[in-house]
């Protein structure tokens, strides 16, 4: 048996989208009949039932070949070997990604009072990722603020060996008033904005979606409330005279 120029196969690695070769010797007989040793780990994905008739499987010397007339079989064997090899296994879960931001500066007291900064007996700064940070040299442009924001979306794992690649795809849901049946598109219905990068999620059930979508109308009920009052200047001077308070929890439906 002569030897062969070695059959070289590829695939396009489904994780990274990188090129995979893999080059395996090959020799031939006097017969035309092509012999190519398939590589480790590929023996266990070329099974009997997956050969065309065309191919035959020898184990020779701790080795197993691919024999057969038709070099393009072969090599179409081992590609598929080599692509379930790579192929990574998928999971799909439902789930609800939120963010909840803040851009506020503030001190706190030992009984759990916020004062303005930290000069307040007993008092001590919070500055936190979740606040902010915003300090002295990091001021938190244009005032304070709260930012919520939730969706649902389809979160896509895919696992081959140390690699985990995560990806997310949105769920589409109604934005029309039918949307009040189903929280799912309730939630989804909640528009013009987008959430960061990096945010929390949790899987997906119907209570927390309503949950989400409740937190959301709550912001636009606080936004409505608050713009609303401090445009209007008689109503504003009338609630300075009198001390009444406007930022109070609004309540959610």
């Amino acid at each position: 048996m002569a030897k062969f120029q070695d059959t070289k196969i590829w695939v396009l690695d489904p994780t990274t989208q990188k090129q995979v070769d893999l080059k395996c010797p090959t020799s031939i007989d006097d017969n035309g009949v092509f012999s190519v040793r398939v590589p480790v780990e590929l023996v266990e994905l070329v099974p009997t039932a997956m050969l065309p008739v065309s191919v035959h499987r020898n184990f020779s010397r701790g080795h197993l070949y691919l024999r057969s007339a038709v070099l393009a079989d072969v090599r179409s064997v081992l590609k598929k070997a080599l692509g379930a090899l790579l192929a990574p296994e998928e999971t799909v879960e439902r789930v609800i990604r939120y963010y909840v931001g803040s851009h506020v500066s503030f001190a706190e007291c030992e009984n759990g009072d916020i004062v303005p900064n930290a000069s307040w007996p007993t008092s001590r700064w919070r500055i936190e990722d979740r606040f902010g940070k915003h300090h002295a040299t990091d001021p938190s442009k244009g005032g304070y603020s709260l930012i919520v924001g939730a969706r649902v979306v389809d979160k896509k794992t895919l696992r081959r060996g140390d690699i985990v690649t995560v990806s997310y795809e949105y769920v589409s849901g109604s934005h029309t008033p039918y949307a009040e049946n189903d929280p799912l598109h309730l939630l989804q219905a909640w528009a013009a904005f987008s959430l960061p990068d990096t945010c929390s999620e949790m899987p997906y059930t119907p209570e927390a979606a309503l949950f989400f979508h409740r937190m959301m109308l709550g912001m636009a009920e606080l936004s409505r409330k608050i713009q609303d009052f401090m445009h209007d200047e008689r109503r504003l001077l009338a609630a300075i005279q009198s001390g009444t308070p406007l930022l109070s929890a609004p309540e959610t439906h």
